[in-house]
Formats: structure tokens, sequence, C-alpha cells
């Protein structure tokens, strides 16, 4: 089984955004995120995915999961502190 792991835990704090982390901005009506989850979710190699963001996020990024029907994202856990 291959298990492709996205590390999306960062802040955004270069690009001055305030308080969206710039994979949670909307580009073309969706998160920057999802496109990346989607080219996994397309991938015949990829059987599974497991995301690690900002803990405060885990929320939302469980909420695009459903949103977009990502099938093998299995899991969002919380990113460490850096």
């Amino acid at each position: 089984m291959n298990v492709a792991m996205i590390f999306a835990g960062g802040t955004g704090q270069r690009m001055h955004m305030g308080t969206v982390p710039k994979q949670f901005l909307r580009l073309y009506g969706k998160p920057i995120i999802v496109y990346t989850l989607e080219i996994f979710e397309k991938n015949p190699d990829v059987d599974a995915v497991v995301v690690a963001c900002l803990k405060s996020w885990t929320g939302e990024m469980n909420r695009l999961v459903k949103e977009f029907d990502l099938e093998k994202v299995v899991s969002v856990v919380p990113g460490g502190s850096t």
C-alpha cells in the first residue's frame, strides 16, 4: 500500500495574508490545498493520503475533504509547531 503524506502545516506568514494560511486561500473557487490533493486522488499509484495541517485548521481540512469528495484522504492530523 502506498500512502502519501502531505505536509500542509504552514501559516503563510511571509504572504502577510492575516489569519488564513496560504494553503487554504482560494484560487479560482478552490483552496490551493485541494488542487494538490486532487493530483494524489487521481494517481493510481497512491492508495491513501494523510494530511498534516495546523491543529486549528484540521476541522476545515476535514470539511474540504468531504466537500471535494477526496476519497483517498484517510486522515487529517495536526502538524508540529515548526
